[in-house]
């Protein structure tokens, strides 16, 4: 049986089965700005949170600020895995999945507790180890992160990305671009124990406990490839 669930004015029914995300705006029908006077009328069970400004919403977490909503986080479960952002419906595996169709995002950081990518859209992507969140927050008016072209996630083998003239690409933390060197590899990107392999027009520099493959072009020596490798313990 099918119950409607009570609207607050301006806000729509959270849809908690597949969440639509909303950089910058909302997280499965509640939107930021909302009081927590709105968030009981929304049709989910409202309980404190672990800190004082913080709410559960349903499956939802949120964090108050002067009595409205300033984030929204979800935690993915094995029952709730899967997000439309605009026209994409995805179910991730990584922060990146999530990244690549939320906006303008950076590189995959590192935090206490795990790993967040940053979107100046307004959203947040993260894996922790319960596993991987998003969440929405105000869209920045200016951020000093890089804004990565592409994602390629140490470890998948398998994986290419194509660097070219004017992207820049994020390779977990690490950020790429055609002007990367050989010797940047060993050097400020802080790969270690790699194999470095001339081959036919290319050099193939591999990186096994990064997980990663640069290949270098010949005769220019321009970054052109990003591969994923088996990461090696």
């Amino acid at each position: 049986m099918l119950i409607a669930l009570p609207l607050v004015a301006g806000l729509a029914a959270p849809t908690p089965t597949v969440p639509v995300v909303v950089p910058g705006h909302s997280l499965g029908g509640i939107a930021l700005g909302t009081t927590e006077a709105e968030l009981k009328q929304l049709g989910l069970p409202v309980a404190p949170a672990a800190y004082a400004e913080g709410r559960t919403v349903g499956p939802f977490e949120v964090q108050l600020e002067g009595g409205k909503v300033v984030r929204i986080t979800l935690n993915l479960t094995p029952e709730l895995n899967t997000l439309k952002v605009g026209e994409h419906t995805l179910t991730p595996r990584t922060p990146e999945d999530m990244a690549r169709v939320l906006g303008t995002c950076g590189p995959n950081e590192a935090r206490i507790g795990g790993n967040i990518i940053e979107c100046t859209t307004g959203a947040i992507a993260g894996q922790h180890m319960g596993g991987l969140m998003v969440s929405v927050v105000p869209a920045a008016q200016a951020s000093d992160l890089p804004v990565c072209t592409g994602y390629l996630v140490p470890g998948e083998d398998g994986a290419r990305m194509v660097v070219e003239p004017g992207g820049t690409y994020c390779v977990g933390h690490r950020v790429v671009t055609t002007a990367t060197v050989q010797a940047d590899v060993l050097g400020k990107l802080g790969f270690n124990t790699c194999q470095v392999q001339p081959n036919e027009g290319a050099t193939l520099i591999t990186c096994p406990y990064q997980g990663v493959r640069l290949i270098f072009a010949s005769p220019t020596g321009a970054l052109a490839r990003v591969e994923g490798v088996t990461l090696k313990q």
